[in-house]
């Protein structure tokens, strides 16, 4: 099930999900359960997921599902995988993983003085999709992040 979403209870602790092959740790940072090497991480402020989703204990079984927090996501040189987490912490949280080449990528807005960025990107897959805005770089090794990074996820992902 490489591309798609699942829906995950269990939160906020080390987990592998072998249908996505997509792992993350206890900050629910995704990474790559495979030899994939993430291009970098990135972080949403607010996000929002609109879609069907499998659940994690029935993976044949979808839920037409909606999802809004604050989301993580990495990106490969193959695709996006991504965590959308609600924030009170007892809300199951949305992982998903799409193929780069089958993403339609939509933006809205304008925000920024001198460089433009939008101020939300909207990527979609088959009967999903998912709203990302204030849009932050992770950089892993130091736990720091860069506000106002719209404009690079956009580079990475086209």
């Amino acid at each position: 099930m490489m591309n798609g979403a699942v829906l995950m209870s269990q939160r906020q602790t080390a987990v592998t999900l072998p249908a996505l092959e997509m792992a993350c740790d206890e900050k629910e940072i995704p990474e790559p359960a495979n030899s994939s090497t993430p291009v970098g991480w990135w972080l949403a402020e607010r996000s929002s997921f609109r879609g069907a989703a499998a659940l994690a204990d029935h993976p044949d079984e979808y839920r037409s599902t909606t999802c809004e927090g604050t989301t993580a996501l990495a990106v490969t040189a193959e695709r996006v995988i991504g965590i959308v987490c609600p924030n009170d912490g007892t809300t199951p949280a949305v992982w998903w993983s799409w193929g780069l080449p089958s993403l339609d990528i939509q933006t809205a807005g304008s925000q920024g003085f001198l460089k433009k960025r939008p101020t939300m990107i909207t990527l979609a897959h088959d009967s999903a999709s998912i709203e990302l805005s204030g849009v932050s770089r992770l950089y892993r090794n130091s736990g720091r992040y860069q506000t106002g990074q719209e404009g690079s996820l956009l580079n990475v992902l086209s």
